[in-house]
């Protein structure tokens, strides 16, 4: 009887397996980098599934038939995981590209507030004026020490 129980729990390896691969292809969407991420972990770690369920039970009639059958769809799983490689490629640079770009948009935004924070400031004449220019831009806001001090003359 136990042995039978290792036969059922490779047989539900299996379909842990399969579920697993519907699960990261749902929804379908191959050309975005998520899902490609999403479906090649699945694929993955899924391997080892199957390498434990046919481990588990090598006498069981029902798995050596499945065995067999997984047999025949070995090569088509070696082409998938090849296929792989330049999925994983294409998505991990997509997504750097992403980040990067974004990155760079918020350093612009930035460096756009910065430049027009300093702009307002030396235009200020008065230390009301100097203190009203960060307050609109979003900037830092002056001590009382800071007002204290003698603005530059030009």
């Amino acid at each position: 009887m136990p042995i039978r129980s290792l036969g059922l729990l490779a047989l539900v390896l299996v379909l842990f397996f399969a579920l697993q691969l519907v699960g990261a292809l749902l929804p379908f969407q191959p050309l975005d980098p998520a899902w490609q991420w999403r479906f090649s972990k699945a694929v993955v770690s899924g391997a080892t599934l199957l390498l434990i369920a046919g481990q588990l039970d090598p006498d069981d009639p029902v798995l050596k038939q499945r065995r067999r059958l997984f047999g025949q769809l070995a090569v088509a799983a070696a082409i998938g995981f090849l296929l792989l490689l330049p999925l994983q490629l294409s998505a991990g640079l997509r997504q750097q590209q992403a980040a990067g770009s974004a990155q760079l948009s918020r350093i612009a935004s930035a460096e756009q507030r910065l430049t027009q924070l300093r702009q307002r400031t030396t235009a200020a004449t008065s230390v009301a004026e100097l203190n009203a220019v960060p307050q609109k831009l979003g900037g830092p806001v002056l001590r009382p020490s800071d007002l204290a001090q003698p603005l530059p003359l030009p």
